[in-house]
């Protein structure tokens, strides 16, 4: 096989399948075989013993795909230049290095930042490296399962972890998760760290407090008896009125309760019982403050009273009005 056949081979088959067809002496020309391996760096291993050898072919080759490390003299794993260009190219060929470069800083940084798997072919020492871990963290909580478990004791680190993936949480030692302290800077990055807190925690006022005020869903994960906390429920609510539904039946009964949670959402009244509703002087005040509290009032109100229909009505069209109203007409009321 000529050049130009090897060339129309390549056209057709591809540059590994050429070089695999090609003849001894192709295969031991420089020039022929650094074309085919900036197209396919494990063709490399095709070459002759002798380009085998080459530090300028099997950096081109590296450079193409990192995996072209398993096709060359063995020595070139403990080639620094080499190596660094393999996992730069696929992290993965960490585990091709010599013991030396896998614990090398700057070898074991590019292999990871490209793939964080390839942290399980650092050295011990390195696996335990904060900055390294957290290099992986941003690509996936994952790299937690290849660190020792002794980590996530390391509180700078697990707030660190945490700020990653909150879920991280559910396997730290129970001293952490009633950690006080750690929950209330937790909560700052995710509502959910509230899920995994100790029972004391979720019973404590003054963390659920801070985590509504967050997110009024971290309400879901507090005890049952702060669901009886009128504050409580209504700052969870301001965020998401959903945290309505788990208010305490007693307060279903608090008017003054009521009231303000009638502001947020007035399907509150659906929990509210019926002689509540048919409290003509409270269904009035619920009105001034929702117009669409009127649907929700008793049936003998709605039916008898006029003044109550007639209130929701007007305040129903004058919040429409408001709506369609041109802005300019708006700022001149």
């Amino acid at each position: 096989m000529d050049l130009n056949e090897f060339d129309n081979t390549v056209a057709q088959f591809g540059p590994y399948a050429a070089l695999q067809k090609a003849s001894d002496e192709l295969r031991n020309n420089r020039d022929v075989v650094l074309k085919v391996v900036k197209q396919c760096g494990c063709a490399i291993g095709l070459a002759s013993e002798a380009l085998r050898s080459d530090r300028d072919l099997v950096l081109e080759a590296v450079r193409q795909d990192g995996w072209a490390l398993e096709q060359v003299a063995s020595s070139f794993s403990a080639d620094r230049q080499v190596v660094m260009e393999a996992v730069s190219q696929d992290g993965w060929v960490l585990e091709l290095a010599s013991e030396d470069l896998q614990a090398d800083p700057d070898i074991v940084t590019a292999a990871v930042k490209q793939n964080f798997k390839a942290l399980q072919y650092a050295s011990e020492s390195l696996r335990s490296d904060p900055k390294l871990v957290s290099i992986g963290l941003k690509q996936s909580s994952e790299v937690l399962e290849i660190v020792s478990p002794d980590f996530l004791k390391d509180r700078q680190f697990l707030l660190m972890a945490l700020a990653h993936n909150i879920t991280i949480l559910k396997t730290v030692p129970q001293e952490l998760k009633a950690d006080k302290s750690l929950m209330l800077q937790a909560l700052e990055y995710d509502y959910r760290a509230l899920e995994f807190a100790s029972e004391e925690l979720r019973s404590n006022r003054e963390v659920i407090a801070r985590a509504v005020e967050q997110d009024g869903r971290a309400l879901q994960f507090a005890s049952s008896e702060l669901y009886r906390d009128a504050d409580i429920v209504l700052q969870a609510a301001r965020s998401d009125r959903h945290a309505l539904g788990l208010a305490a039946p007693e307060l279903c009964q608090d008017k003054k309760f009521i009231l303000e949670a009638v502001k947020i959402d007035h399907r509150i009244l659906l929990r509210v019982p019926m002689e509540v509703r048919s409290d003509r002087e409270f269904m009035l005040e619920c009105l001034r403050v929702n117009f669409q509290a009127a649907q929700f009032a008793s049936v003998e109100l709605q039916t008898l009273d006029v003044s109550l229909r007639g209130m929701g009505k007007a305040a129903g069209d004058a919040r429409r009005r408001a709506q369609t109203m041109p802005a300019r007409m708006q700022a001149r009321r």
